[in-house]
């Protein structure tokens, strides 16, 4: 449903005389066939960067569930926080510069064990201080440890920065207005209840919108 939804929003606007040249969302392999494929002209795409950090966060998480790391440190829900914050400083601070962007998240696990030769000052203070220096959020602000706990986070981390998602990663783009007009509309036309068929379904559906554009307007005012 969803790549044809896409697909029908580019092919509408085309009928109205508008292009749309990129857009931002979760990487869905199968909507960018549908676009590639339907779209009579070349769309860049742009990754969601909250769908991006939480697709990193979940295969933490799966990780910590599926493997042991004798003599390593706990992958704890704390660390898997802390390590996805970092995700989230290196696609901000790295805004438009998909090399530098590159560069910050292969350093985020080097970080984590200790090993500050490429650190940015910008989020680590170690060269600052180094007899001193301790992680604001690890547990007891310790270096991370264990080769088989470092090599497994590699794994993941360099997932993340390859050329190609780097590159539609440093718009740092994400869909949260589009997210939080889904949900407006879905508080009056909720999925669990089919209204499609009812006479209701547009009047719920403009409900939504509404409120949406009320706020949008109260806030301005502010």
């Amino acid at each position: 449903m969803e790549p044809d939804v896409a697909v029908d929003l580019f092919q509408h606007a085309i009928k109205n005389g508008v292009k749309y040249s990129i857009y931002t969302g979760d990487d869905d392999a199968t909507t960018q066939a549908h676009i590639r494929d339907k779209v009579p002209y070349k769309v860049e795409k742009h990754s969601d960067t909250v769908h991006t950090k939480r697709s990193l966060v979940s295969k933490l998480y799966s990780l910590r569930s599926s493997q042991k790391f004798p003599g390593c440190s706990t992958l704890s829900v704390k660390v898997i926080g802390y390590l996805g914050k970092c995700f989230g400083y290196c696609i901000a601070q790295n805004k438009n510069n998909p090399q530098s962007l590159k560069t910050a998240i292969q350093n985020i696990v080097p970080h984590a064990f200790g090993k500050h030769q490429n650190c940015n000052d910008m989020w680590c203070h170690y060269k600052q201080n180094p007899e001193n220096y301790k992680h604001n959020e690890l547990p007891f602000g310790n270096d991370l440890h264990g080769d088989e706990l470092e090599k497994a986070l590699t794994t993941i981390f360099n997932e993340y920065s390859t050329d190609v998602v780097v590159k539609k990663l440093a718009p740092a783009a994400n869909s949260q207005r589009n997210e939080s007009l889904n949900n407006s509309v879905g508080s009056k036309n909720p999925k669990i209840r089919f209204y499609g068929g009812s006479e209701s379904n547009s009047f719920r559906i403009a409900c939504g919108i509404s409120q949406k554009t009320i706020a949008k307007v109260m806030c301005a005012k502010l």
